[in-house]
Order: C-alpha cells, then sequence, then structure tokens
C-alpha cells in the first residue's frame, strides 16, 4: 500500500468523524464507532479465503478501521463480515433490490438503496458502487469523499437553519 492512499484515506475518516456529531443531532440516527485496524496477516488471510487481492485504497481503509458498523446510515463491513456467507447471503437475497451477485458486499445504506460491492475481473478486483442494481467502478476514495460531501451539505444545511 502507498503512503499516498492511507494518508488520503486517513484524512477522509478523519474528517468524516468530525462531521459525524453533526449528522447524529440533525437525525434519528446515532453513529457508531469504526471497529480498529486489521494486521497486515488479517488482510492477506482474507484476500487468501476471498481469492482477490483487495483494491489498495479499500486494503488501507481496512488497516485504519477493519469495517464500521455505523458511519451514520452507512454500514461498511468488517473482514470478518467479508468472508461470512450469512452477511453475505443476506446482501443477496431475493428481495434485495441492489440486485448483484458474483462477489462481495463491503458496505451498504441502511435503507438498502446504495452498495458497495468486490468483484473479481480480468484486471484484478473492481470495486463497484450499485445503484438499484447498476453497478458502476468506483474506488474507496471516491465512495468515502462522496460521502464526505454528502455529509458536510447536510451539516452545513442543518447549522445554517
Amino acid at each position: 500500500m502507498t503512503s499516498k492512499s492511507a494518508a488520503r484515506i486517513d484524512d477522509l475518516i478523519r474528517r468524516i468523524t468530525e462531521v459525524l456529531p453533526i449528522m447524529d443531532r440533525v437525525s434519528d440516527v446515532e453513529s457508531k464507532a469504526p471497529n480498529p485496524g486489521a494486521t497486515e496477516a488479517q488482510l492477506a488471510a482474507a484476500e487468501l479465503e476471498l481469492g482477490v487481492s483487495l483494491p489498495e485504497d479499500y486494503r488501507a481503509f481496512l488497516a485504519h478501521n477493519d469495517g464500521w458498523p455505523g458511519m451514520w446510515d452507512f454500514q461498511w463491513f468488517s473482514l470478518d463480515q467479508l468472508t461470512d456467507e450469512t452477511v453475505q447471503g443476506e446482501m443477496a437475497s431475493d428481495d434485495d433490490p441492489l440486485g448483484i451477485t458474483g462477489g462481495f458486499w463491503v458496505g451498504h445504506c441502511r435503507n438498502d438503496d446504495l452498495g458497495y460491492f468486490l468483484r473479481g475481473s480480468a484486471d484484478g478486483c473492481e470495486f463497484l458502487q450499485v445503484t438499484c442494481g447498476e453497478p458502476e467502478v468506483t474506488s474507496m476514495t471516491r465512495a468515502l469523499t462522496a460521502i464526505l460531501e454528502n455529509f458536510t451539505e447536510t451539516a452545513a444545511e442543518e447549522c445554517a437553519e
């Protein structure tokens, strides 16, 4: 993992953490603390079990936070949840509005209209954003940036009122 990827992920996490208390005040959702980071050995074992090399920036996120059960209305899965058939099965259920298969869910919005998914490809492992069954290749960095922008905009609107 390059120090640039790790530094960018660390900065995004810090900035999201700063705005979460405002998001909690303006909604009925309460954020939960992120999990401690995964070790290199845990990351390597998960990659072996999943049969993929995790994208660099997603790996940096997991090294910082091995999942985040309550980033306001988002849930980012831990390595254990990535390899847990029950968790993955619930995300891929027949009534799942996101309707995508062939990989591993890494996180989702609690209202189930947005999810993030890893899928092996000829070029390695794709990090996908899925909205109502429509996958789009993205990255963990772009996902966290979009979340931060959304949170910052919502918090600014609420503080202005």
